[in-house]
């Protein structure tokens, strides 16, 4: 499907590190003819063997820049569990729980969404090898992107790493636009106010990516926080599907920088 709550990145599933899981709700359309539904995940797991890699944070206007001069290992994973968890706030409690493997199975409708956008969704994990933990996420607004253009037929996107890149749409209320940019060993992960109706990436953030090479685009309306429960760290994100420029779109992409 195109809902990204299981996106190996900053707005999904990712699991660097010692101990890492995510937990993500995702509403809306999927496909040109999947147009309303919604899911939600989880995953947790211990990776002691795990490398963090050597990397930098730093923030260019509304992006967090991470540059890594050795990258992230993932090391050797074991499942571990927290608990039922349930989502509440929206059309109705959603829940997932662990089988004896600690795995999460996807809870998911493709009849309804389960939200509108605005409302506040409560996730609440009961709590087990993980401890338990809880949030509250604004479910953002269903979003059309107008500009840029979106490439045609799934081609990458070109990049100008020298210029400012703008994006527009229209439909914003509550919630962020969320754009991510990445290759190897940078990533630039910029947020904007759906309310705001426009976001410019700047050129002095692009720069980091690394010229002429192919990376990792994300778009997509989000709600997102780290949560650090103990000594494990978890990406809860409560996302809504997108259009641009009137079409259904997933949420993950690639671009293609062009100097």
């Amino acid at each position: 499907g195109s809902n990204a709550a299981s996106s190996s990145s900053s707005t999904g599933g990712g699991m660097l590190g010692r101990k890492a899981g995510f937990v993500g709700l995702a509403s809306g359309a999927s496909s040109a003819n999947v147009l309303q539904g919604w899911e939600m995940q989880a995953g947790f797991a211990d990776s002691p063997d795990a490398s963090p890699g050597d990397c930098n944070k730093s923030t260019d206007g509304p992006c967090e820049i991470l540059i890594c001069a050795t990258a992230p290992t993932t090391g050797t994973k074991t499942a571990k569990s927290a608990g039922a968890i349930t989502a509440t706030g929206g059309s109705m409690p959603v829940t997932v729980t662990p089988d004896a493997t600690n795995e999460y199975a996807k809870a998911q409708d493709g009849t309804a969404n389960l939200w509108n956008g605005g409302e506040t969704i409560s996730i609440v994990a009961a709590g087990g090898d993980v401890p338990a933990f809880s949030t509250d996420l604004v479910a953002p607004s269903y979003i059309d992107v107008t500009s840029p253009t979106e490439p045609a037929n799934g081609a990458p996107f070109a990049l100008d790493r020298t210029n400012d890149l703008e994006f527009d749409w229209t439909g914003g209320g509550a919630g962020n636009l969320v754009v991510i940019l990445s290759d190897t060993h940078a990533a630039l992960t910029c947020t904007f106010p759906t309310s705001a109706g426009t976001g410019v990436v700047p050129a002095s953030a692009l720069a980091v990516l690394a010229p002429t090479t192919m990376g990792n685009f994300i778009l997509g309306a989000a709600s997102i926080e780290t949560l650090t429960p103990g000594d494990w760290t978890i990406q809860a994100s409560v996302l809504s599907s997108f259009t641009w420029n009137g079409v259904v779109n997933p949420q993950t992409f690639t671009y293609q920088a062009t100097n």
